[in-house]
């Protein structure tokens, strides 16, 4: 049982990061585009 929520932990910790990786890129992105224009 415990690692069977270690697991679920882990995996929702990856998923929380990735997704903060992919809205730090998405405004990289953006302020790259408005830099350009």
């Amino acid at each position: 049982m415990f690692r069977h929520n270690l697991v679920l932990t882990s995996i929702a910790s990856v998923l929380k990061a990735r997704s903060v990786v992919i809205s730090v890129s998405d405004a990289y992105h953006v302020t790259a585009v408005n830099l350009c224009r």
